[in-house]
């Protein structure tokens, strides 16, 4: 009678044993995968080189998208462009360039008096 009850105790205890190893092996075993996520996400990470927004990185995104620059003043809110052929089409793309570079638009006009969707403009970035 002491041996069976030993054995069923004995049984319950490695039953008992085995659930918290599978346990511990499954949380042992998410957190290395998220360890490995993480070290999979470093080793990709591509530093984003910061561009030096001046005059001539501003003139070379416009002249990507054929802009034309009539004036480049500096004033008091910061640096004010005007010109003209500015096509409806790239400003998002042209937005995006300036904004991704650190240039922040303060002011932004546009003039069409044809109605063609080529406009003159009036921009005043601050970086």
């Amino acid at each position: 009678m002491l041996t069976t009850l030993l054995f069923i105790f004995g049984f319950i205890l490695v039953g008992f044993i085995l659930l918290r190893y599978f346990d511990l092996r499954e949380n042992f075993y998410r957190e290395y995968l998220k360890h490995k996520e993480i070290m999979f996400l470093l080793s990709n990470y591509e530093n984003k080189r910061k561009i030096n927004v001046n005059e001539e990185f501003i003139k070379s995104v416009f002249s990507k998208y054929s802009v034309e620059i009539t004036s480049f003043n500096q004033v008091s809110q910061g640096i004010e462009i005007k010109g003209k052929n500015l096509s409806g089409a790239v400003l998002p793309e042209l937005f995006f360039m300036l904004e991704d570079a650190g240039a922040e638009i303060v002011k932004f006009k546009l003039i069409d008096n044809t109605g063609s969707g080529i406009f003159d403009y009036e921009i005043i970035l601050r970086w």
